[in-house]
């Protein structure tokens, strides 16, 4: 059966990347949630998709340069209709010691510094699992394979994943020479044979962003192994 990643928690319905998405993919019952990280003022690993607060908060201004304690500040979500707690910012340490109590959840893990270098991240990502010893179910993905390629010196057994939003030729050739097993495009741009050769190499095709049925139907029939979605209960109708 095809896996469920929640992205950015269940981002359909309830504020993204927020303690709320998350608890409520779980509820929902999917496999995985995927979450995004960067580095505060303070070099706090803080879980929010874009590198500013404006789009998803009541505040302003790029997260590296604003405080852990202003971030905690901020309103992530509708905090008079959920509670401040629901939807306020999350650091990654703060997921995973909540991540503790299920132990079986799959975690994706996006590294956001193809903008923003953050010197330092992917030591201090590595540190929390090596904390939480939750290395065996968490992906390590980012569109900077750079990052990939730091990871894997930092811990040569991390799950990690390419980040692709275009066709890659011969992708599983790519991802064996860099010794990665797992391939993350854009749903729109994979076909049956990538899938196929892809899978025979032992490499996962986790796709993103899956949202409507007919697109998880037809990724489920040529075999991707995850559809990171944001409408979470639907998608696990449609796999089941």
């Amino acid at each position: 059966m095809t896996t469920v990643i929640a992205h950015r928690g269940y981002s359909a319905k309830f504020p993204e990347n927020t303690p709320l998405a998350f608890q409520e993919a779980l509820k929902a019952g999917a496999n995985g949630i995927e979450l995004d990280v960067h580095y505060s003022a303070d070099q706090a690993i803080v879980i929010c998709h874009d590198e500013t607060v404006d789009r998803t908060s009541n505040g302003k201004g790029l997260i590296k340069e604003l405080s852990l304690d202003q971030l905690k500040a901020l309103d992530f979500g509708n905090a008079n209709h959920y509670g401040k707690s629901d939807t306020g910012i999350w650091t990654l340490d703060e997921f995973l010691a909540w991540a503790s109590d299920y132990p079986e959840l799959l975690i994706n893990i996006e590294i956001k510094n193809n903008i923003f270098a953050y010197e330092g991240i992917v030591k201090d990502v590595a540190a929390l699992l090596d904390k939480y010893e939750r290395w065996e179910t968490v992906i390590i993905s980012s569109f900077n394979h750079q990052t990939i390629k730091k990871m894997q010196e930092v811990n040569r057994q991390a799950r990690l994943g390419f980040l692709v939003a275009d066709t890659l030729l011969n992708p599983e050739e790519y991802c064996y020479k860099y010794g990665v097993t797992n391939y993350h495009p854009a749903y729109f741009s994979v076909n049956r044979e990538d899938i196929q050769v892809l899978t025979a190499a032992g490499v996962a095709v986790n796709t993103w962003t899956v949202n409507k049925v007919e697109d998880m139907q037809t990724l489920s029939d040529i075999g991707v192994t995850a559809v990171i979605t944001n409408e979470v209960s639907l998608a696990l109708d449609v796999l089941a």
